[in-house]
């Protein structure tokens, strides 16, 4: 399978780059602005982990030959692990809340180690970080409950709805594996992603808000929707469907055989052109963080339609080389700090489980046949110029060879 493949190729190379980010102290020397420096490093590990956690469910469910998903990462596991837990790693953070950065807000780092470190003991079965864990999850859950929204800060006047769905999520799995009560705190979840926080234009939750009101200083955007819907049917699966409706009424965008999730809604004519951190490149208002999340999204709502699509353009511009690198993901990452966001990233939203097949996939879109021509071309155009190296050593190699041999006679 492709996924196992990916799997394959990024586990070559992550432990390696894992071991130098720890050995180095990088993370210590970073700006507070360098968010792909800072964070990504973090989040990869999380998708690639997410991503282990699906394929190992899937060889063991369908009994699959070959190694297991956990035994082809057991060393991107242990790395990734170790550098989660690393204080170092947290440097940016430390300095935005001091050293009590663990036990108050801070959320969106906290929300990252508990999915890690969870998934992590998941998969080993390692009890090594449980104590950290359970003092996060412990923690976390109850700054929540107390907050007077449901709502907490993830960087000083800055709350993210996307980011606190996911700490739910993965304060919910958590919870129910460490045996915890969560029923309650689920139930009282949704207080965060209703009423005031829902942007006035179109009824989503706002991408920016106050924590302590939950009104929005930003509208809702494709990359938070996306993001937010690959999860929320964990918590709310009536009230997910509705969600993900609503998004695609106003969001879903097909122009010039492309079809996609827009980073902001349909109808406004801003933001065609432009290239944020979080969100990754807009081109034609397309949003590349929306419509790749947007596969998770449209996966774990059973969309099967929407999700055709998105993989094909996925694969189709994924350009992967002969030794499994998917070149278009890995450009998009922070080649120094986070090589392997984009392709993990890629691997999880491609590996989110199907609830079942209701729908029919729709024909895919034409820009599918242009990335696969141009991913061709570039192959070819490797090829040739290492043929032409080739043959220019060949006669190189032949012109100092003939003067020796005319010596020789």
């Amino acid at each position: 399978m492709a996924s196992y493949r990916n799997l394959e190729s990024i586990c070559r190379g992550y432990p390696d780059w894992a071991r130098e980010r720890l050995q180095s102290k990088r993370a210590a020397s970073l700006s507070l602005g360098d968010v792909s420096g800072t964070e990504w490093p973090l989040l990869g590990t999380v998708f690639l982990f997410w991503s282990v956690e699906q394929l190992q469910r899937d060889w063991q469910t369908r009994q699959f030959s070959g190694p297991a998903p956990v035994d082809i990462a057991h060393a991107c596991l242990e790395t990734g692990a170790a550098l989660l837990a690393d204080p170092t790693q947290a440097d940016w953070v430390q300095r935005h809340w001091g050293d009590d950065y663990l036990h108050e807000k801070n959320l969106f780092y906290r929300m990252m180690l508990i999915a890690g470190l969870d998934s992590y003991e998941r998969l080993t079965g390692n009890p090594h970080y449980q104590s950290l864990l359970r003092e996060q999850v412990l923690g976390l859950s109850a700054e929540l409950a107390r907050s007077p929204t449901g709502l907490l800060e993830d960087y000083p006047h800055e709350t993210y709805p996307v980011d606190i769905l996911l700490a739910y999520a993965a304060l919910q799995r958590t919870m129910q594996r460490l045996e915890l009560p969560f029923e309650a705190f689920v139930a009282q979840s949704w207080r965060a992603f209703s009423g005031p926080v829902l942007d006035p234009a179109t009824g989503l939750p706002g991408y920016l808000v106050d924590w302590q009101t939950g009104q929005p200083w930003q509208p809702a955007r494709g990359v938070g929707q996306s993001a937010m819907l690959a999860f929320a049917p964990e918590l709310w699966p009536e009230r997910a469907t509705d969600w993900f409706e609503r998004y695609q009424q106003q969001f879903w965008q097909e122009r010039f055989g492309i079809a996609g999730f827009r980073e902001f809604r349909l109808g406004r004519i801003d933001h065609l052109y432009e290239f944020e951190v979080d969100a990754g490149p807009m081109v034609l208002g397309f949003g590349v963080g929306a419509s790749a999340l947007g596969l998770a999204a449209a996966r774990a709502n059973n969309r099967t339609d929407i999700a055709v699509a998105l993989a094909a353009e996925g694969l189709a511009l994924a350009w992967q080389t002969p030794d499994g690198t998917m070149l278009g993901p890995r450009l998009l990452s922070n080649l120094s700090d986070a090589p392997y966001l984009g392709e993990s990233a890629l691997l999880f939203v491609m590996t989110r489980p199907l609830p079942s097949r209701a729908q029919q996939p729709q024909p895919v879109p034409p820009i599918i046949w242009w990335g696969l021509l141009l991913g061709w071309l570039t192959s070819l155009a490797f090829l040739t110029s290492a043929v032409r190296q080739l043959i220019r050593l060949w006669r190189a190699r032949s012109s100092a060879e003939e003067p020796a041999s005319l010596w020789s006679l």
